[in-house]
């Protein structure tokens, strides 16, 4: 909570400095700070990967915010262009398809190097039968059973 206490401090300083670039950074990034709020998970790191995404896409409307001559009429204008709002949103979404696929992407990674591993562990043991006979094998060895690739699905994380 000391976050939001802090955050909420910095946003009320912002608004009396630079009102016309706090109203475009709240509306902005609206989708972080309802994230940043509702994510109960430790480290957050949902709401950090949406929000980091999120003020990249915010980002590059405020410089014409922050000059000397800003009157809200920018802003307003900011607000109510739709690209510029669908840009803002639209890097937030990247940031959910980030979370949603990368755990997936990298479980079929895995799973791969731990197919290619076997594959190699098994050519080593051949070569070693061949150059040292059977015996090598132990006495309780059973063959394994061929395998096809592991296909992945999404509840074996």
């Amino acid at each position: 909570m000391p976050v939001l206490l802090l955050l909420g401090f910095g946003m009320a300083a912002a608004a009396v400095a630079a009102p016309a670039a706090t109203s475009l950074v709240a509306c902005g990034l609206l989708p972080s700070l309802v994230l940043f709020v509702l994510d109960g998970s430790e480290g957050q790191n949902t709401a950090c990967t949406v929000g980091g995404l999120n003020v990249a896409g915010v980002a590059p409307f405020l410089p014409a915010l922050l000059s000397r001559e800003a009157h809200a009429l920018p802003a307003a204008n900011l607000l109510g262009d739709t690209t510029a709002l669908i840009v803002m949103y639209a890097a937030a979404a990247v940031g959910w398809l980030l979370i949603a696929l990368l755990p997936s992407l990298f479980a079929f990674l895995e799973l791969e190097e731990i197919r290619q591993k076997r594959e190699s562990l098994r050519r080593v043991q051949a070569r070693l039968e061949e150059e040292w006979g059977p015996e090598v094998r132990g006495p309780d060895f059973q063959p394994p059973k061929p395998q096809t690739s592991p296909s992945f699905a999404p509840s074996q994380r």
